[in-house]
């Protein structure tokens, strides 16, 4: 599996499919891993929180879900294979667990947000194994916590999909790996707002020419403005500056 380090943080470059054969062969194994993405919020974030950048860099894989994270590496002679998004990936990654008998749980979101997820899911992929759902509001420390994570194991999911919102979500999966029994950890940010339909995404010309985050800006302008205004700038800048250093590494020698 390809990977390259970009600004710090460690990428692999593969598609989709090579995801699933990673994930198959975790379950199938009963092998731990530890699946977490990474967007140009991801990069801006670490720099603060070297905590977080530990956890990515630490992690099994880490999957590329921005097309600005894409064009700073190409910037920079890196080459990543896909662009993977949860919007799109994981109703794939369902059709493959349905196929597969795979069985899912799902953490995070607003009340009642995973189960309005869990249902839009079965209705598209009536055999699909959702063994639990929970939402992202309790207390992440002590008896509640624990609850939680003894729900979760009773219920014996072998993928396990956490929607806190970075770094929130990476942080919780770490410090409690060793005490859950799944086998796959997945940090999904929106995705269960998405899959639930409470957030829609841009229509599809707009993806494909590259400005869904300018119109998530329009639509939750006082939740993401420094997110996507400052964070762009800080990444951009720190990929040009990056190529500067190495245009001058290279010239010395």
């Amino acid at each position: 599996m390809e990977s390259f380090t970009l600004l710090g943080i460690k990428v692999h470059s593969l598609t989709v499919l090579e995801l699933h054969q990673k994930i198959s062969e975790a379950i199938l194994n009963n092998k731990k891993l530890l699946v977490f993405n990474v967007n140009i919020n991801a990069y801006y974030i670490s720099k603060r929180d070297k905590i977080f950048n530990q956890i990515l860099n630490w992690s099994d894989i880490i999957f590329c879900d921005g097309l600005g994270v894409i064009l700073g590496a190409r910037m920079l002679g890196h080459h990543i294979a896909e662009r993977i998004t949860y919007a799109e990936w994981f109703p794939r990654l369902s059709a493959m667990s349905e196929q597969k008998g795979y069985k899912l749980f799902l953490l995070g979101g607003r009340p009642g947000i995973a189960e309005q997820a869990a249902g839009k899911l079965v209705e598209k992929y009536p055999q699909l194994k959702i063994v639990g759902v929970h939402h992202g509001y309790f207390n992440k420390t002590g008896k509640e916590n624990e609850k939680i994570i003894g729900e979760i194991n009773r219920s014996q999911p072998n993928i396990l999909l956490v929607c806190f919102g970075m770094p929130h979500q990476e942080k919780w999966i770490w410090e409690n790996r060793e005490r859950l029994d799944a086998q796959v950890y997945l940090d999904g940010g929106a995705c269960l707002d998405f899959v639930s339909m409470k957030v829609k995404r841009a229509p599809r010309w707009i993806i494909r020419i590259g400005l869904e985050w300018l119109y998530r800006l329009m639509h939750e302008p006082r939740r993401l403005w420094r997110r996507y205004l400052i964070g762009n700038a800080w990444f951009f800048f720190s990929i040009l500056k990056a190529k500067i250093l190495e245009g001058q590494t290279k010239g010395d020698n």
